[in-house]
């Protein structure tokens, strides 16, 4: 492939991968109806832009820069609106959609650095509490770390290729493998933190637009949320937030929201923990 084209791939990549809205699944199956019950449907006025994970009946884990589209715009929480109970994402007759109240970023994420795979989490409070029922659940968070080399799978609604960029109809998942961070910073030829956990994918079976803040799961646990990946260059991996590793900044989340009383809906300005 000619370098400048493959320089071009790259940097349209950085620039729209995870400096703003990033990636959708590109290969891999179509989910089964019960199979990810947590999935849900991050929409900023009223489009899918990313995914993110049930956490409990009022609460969400996401990417934090799915939220901080834009360093210099005001975040609107009523621009927000997650879509649950669906595998559906282009009829919302399918599913539920709620409005977001509060949303929690990691207070060292820095959305005008050029690394944005750091810190990248955030906690959305939803304005009314979820009902579960067979068609939706909460995933549980992780009680150990992911170790390298283990079966893992990602879930969204992928486009059937590179050049698209509309999502699927239908909810999708891809099986893949994590690798290490040592192997994953060679590959990527930049520095990866512990905070981070790779996988390897090869061409044509990856992530792509839309799926930032999808769940990376591996025995019904939430092991990791898409941050980055480039589906195009079938050697680089894609970067997830290793959840295990931000499990004390979820505890501080929680117990803000405890010691703070009765959560109220604050529309501008996330909170910063």
């Amino acid at each position: 492939m000619n370098i400048f084209l493959i320089i071009f791939i790259v940097f349209i990549n950085i620039t729209f991968g995870y400096g703003k809205f990033s990636k959708k699944i590109i290969g891999g199956s179509i989910a089964d109806n019960r199979e990810f019950e947590f999935q849900i449907s991050l929409r900023y006025k009223g489009q899918h832009v990313c995914g993110g994970a049930i956490i409990d009946s009022k609460h969400i884990l996401t990417v934090a820069h799915c939220i901080l589209r834009c360093p210099i715009a005001p975040i609107d929480t009523n621009n927000f609106e997650v879509l649950v109970e669906s595998n559906f994402i282009t009829n919302n007759n399918y599913g539920q959609l709620i409005k977001i109240c509060r949303i929690y970023i990691h207070k060292n994420y820095d959305s005008t650095q050029a690394i944005k795979y750091r810190y990248d989490i955030a906690m959305l409070t939803l304005s009314t509490t979820i009902e579960f029922n067979s068609r939706i659940k909460p995933i549980s968070l992780p009680k150990n770390n992911i170790p390298d080399n283990s079966k893992v799978t990602v879930s969204g609604w992928g486009s059937p290729n590179c050049g698209a960029i509309r999502p699927t109809f239908y909810l999708k998942k891809l099986e893949l493998n994590t690798i290490s961070n040592i192997h994953c910073t060679k590959l990527h030829k930049t520095f990866l933190y512990n905070e981070n956990v790779c996988t390897l994918h090869e061409f044509g079976w990856s992530c792509s637009w839309g799926d930032s803040g999808n769940a990376l799961i591996a025995n019904n646990e939430l092991v990791g949320l898409l941050s980055m990946g480039i589906p195009q260059l079938p050697k680089i991996p894609d970067i997830y937030i290793r959840i295990y590793e931000f499990l004390p900044w979820i505890k501080n989340v929680y117990k803000h929201i405890k010691t703070s009383g009765k959560e109220r809906c604050q529309r501008f300005t996330p909170i910063k923990l």
